[in-house]
């Protein structure tokens, strides 16, 4: 167990280094030894932070953020990550760390993301009578009228996906388009003729797309209440509510300038992204007070 929890913060760590999963993969054979010891050659190779500087790193961390989130009723309410540029820095757990008596932590992401989580250090998980994958798919029903009526582009959506992808990404394919929104997209007029080709063009870096096929791209979308729905997930100790930042954009990148001003307003997405966590604290104080 101690081995697959250093192998578990040791990809925390890396993840995101180029090479360093596909390598894993393809090298390592199914046991948590060759795994590690995988770790530790590519490690060595890429003369990559020690494990001195990952712990430090991580306490440092720890003590950055011990101000960072609200604490009431046994809830941790925290906005975003912090600062977590450093291997081996960021921690989910840490405001749990921080705040070991809280029950419950509701975190909101810029990214349009909102994850809730009961406190794993506790012996008593039985989350006091309250189901998080439950209050989720209560909170965003609030929206459902809406965001059933809201249509979101797949030229959006790739967009979206590939805003952030580095430059060895495959991008957002029509894999990923199939697997999510397969049995849930719709066309708009002329649509139908555009399926013929779909494949082709979502093989493409959204940057590479012509415009003639970012129009065509246009004509098929997913209503957003479907995407936020294959989007999410999760049970009764942890659930997130995702895909809230496609919603910020009505259509990929409009003419002229269409950045919102950071030091003056939210934009669109986040405020959206920031409503949904507080209406899940909301409602988790609520549960939390029925069941006792």
């Amino acid at each position: 167990m101690l081995m697959g929890l250093v192998i578990n913060k040791l990809l925390l760590a890396f993840k995101n280094k180029k090479g360093f999963l596909e390598g894993l993969v393809q090298n390592s054979e199914p046991s948590l030894l060759s795994i590690l010891t995988n770790i530790k050659d590519w490690m060595k190779k890429t003369n990559s932070a020690k494990p001195e500087e990952l712990q430090k790193n991580a306490e440092g961390y720890k003590q950055s953020m011990k101000d960072f989130p609200t604490f009431s009723d046994n809830i941790i309410f925290q906005y975003g990550g912090g600062s977590m540029f450093k291997p081996g820095s960021y921690d989910r757990y840490t405001p749990f760390r921080n705040n070991p008596e809280a029950d419950f932590l509701i975190m909101a992401w810029p990214m349009g993301l909102v994850q809730a989580s009961c406190n794993p250090f506790k012996k008593e998980r039985e989350l006091k009578g309250v189901n998080l994958g439950e209050i989720g798919q209560e909170v965003i029903s609030k929206w459902e009228d809406q965001l059933k009526q809201r249509t979101i582009p797949l030229s959006t959506i790739k967009w979206v996906s590939e805003t952030s992808a580095t430059p060895e990404s495959v991008g957002f394919t029509f894999k990923d388009f199939n697997g999510l929104y397969g049995d849930k997209f719709t066309t708009m007029e002329g649509g139908e003729k555009v399926l013929d080709h779909i494949q082709d063009m979502m093989e493409t870096p959204f940057t590479d797309l012509t415009e003639e096929h970012k129009e065509m791209l246009d004509k098929i979308g997913i209503n957003a209440w479907d995407l936020i729905q294959s989007n999410s997930g999760g049970h009764k100790c942890i659930t997130n509510i995702s895909g809230l930042n496609y919603l910020g954009r009505g259509k990929r990148p409009p003419q002229g300038q269409y950045r919102y001003d950071s030091e003056k307003d939210d934009s669109p997405s986040v405020k959206f992204t920031k409503m949904i966590a507080r209406e899940f604290e909301r409602l988790l104080k609520e549960k939390i007070a029925e069941s006792k």
